[in-house]
């Protein structure tokens, strides 16, 4: 990890009992043949196609799931056998191919919807004083942390890891001057008064919104046994993934993400902060993803996470 990072953990928070309660279950973690695919995922907005897969799919019952607050813990609990698939950030997923894990990869599912959010404090200067930024991703090495090293690195005095539900109190204690951080986060930042940064740095918004944020991933050991069942997971789930790419559909699902937020972490999210994140994300199968890993996993080595 680069030198000089130092993580910024406010607080043990909701979504770190979550994990714990997770990872502390009796799993079995063998790659012998199942019935059952345990799926590990994130709760944020670009994770839309697994929380409809849990609420609506025909396939729920075969899925036995186990959600994240960062792409480390997903990806440590993927790579130690207690989960079998995961919806992870192609930062997590670099990170495991470096390290010589085996991990099928079966396609990118979400790009897009990283916010830029700044604190009032940041308006009293121009657009050209805006500098020595203290800028919070929430976890080093993720797919936010490697997108701000590729284009906020100019901005910023240092980098700090944050759990996305401790920003606001984080922001509050000027512990923090800016975030990079997926949706529905940004927005409920921008709704408390903070500054959307794509209005101030358009164009770092646009190159950092054209990176896939979301991939599916099978360890591949799971697979060899398992090969029926993952292809019938995959199957089922691009299903889902086409029902987001048709805009129209957004008022439809928007109700079943709202409810899977409220049941796994006690958050009501507006009907309508949902349906206006989804048209921020590009739901697509095929993205020029081979083009996007290699840049990430490019910054990914100037930043000496992988070697």
């Amino acid at each position: 990890m680069m030198k000089g990072l130092i993580s910024k953990i406010l607080t043990i928070n909701l979504f770190i009992i979550l994990i714990l309660v997770s990872s502390s279950c009796n799993i079995n973690n063998q790659a012998n043949s199942s019935s059952e695919i345990r799926m590990g995922y994130l709760l944020n907005i670009t994770h839309a196609v697994p929380m409809v897969l849990l609420e609506e799919s025909s396939f729920k019952d075969r899925i036995k799931p186990y959600h994240f607050s960062a792409g480390g813990y997903l990806l440590n609990n993927l790579l130690t056998k207690n989960l079998d698939i995961a919806f992870i950030g192609p930062g997590a997923y670099l990170t495991a191919i470096d390290k010589g894990f085996k991990l099928g990869l079966l396609g990118a599912y979400a790009y897009g919807a990283n916010v830029f959010v700044l604190s009032q404090d940041v308006l009293n200067q121009s657009k050209d004083q805006i500098k020595d930024l203290k800028i919070a991703i929430p976890q080093f090495g993720n797919t936010q942390d490697l997108l701000a090293k590729l284009y906020l690195k100019d901005l910023a005095q240092d980098f700090y890891a944050i759990s996305p539900a401790e920003l606001e109190f984080a922001f509050h204690n000027k512990s923090i001057d800016a975030t990079l951080v997926t949706e529905p986060w940004g927005s409920m930042l921008l709704n408390k008064g903070y500054v959307d940064g794509a209005k101030i740095f358009p164009n770092k918004l646009k190159k950092i919104n054209q990176y896939p944020t979301t991939l599916l991933v099978v360890r591949e050991d799971y697979y060899e046994a398992n090969k029926e069942l993952v292809d019938e997971f995959t199957k089922e789930s691009i299903n889902v993934l086409r029902k987001f790419s048709v805009s129209k559909n957004h008022k439809n699902l928007a109700p079943l993400i709202q409810k899977h937020f409220k049941d796994k972490v006690k958050k009501d999210i507006p009907l309508e902060s949902i349906e206006a994140n989804l048209k921020t994300i590009v739901f697509d199968e095929n993205n020029n993803l081979d083009f996007f890993l290699k840049q990430l996993e490019q910054a990914a080595y100037k930043a000496h996470y992988l070697k």
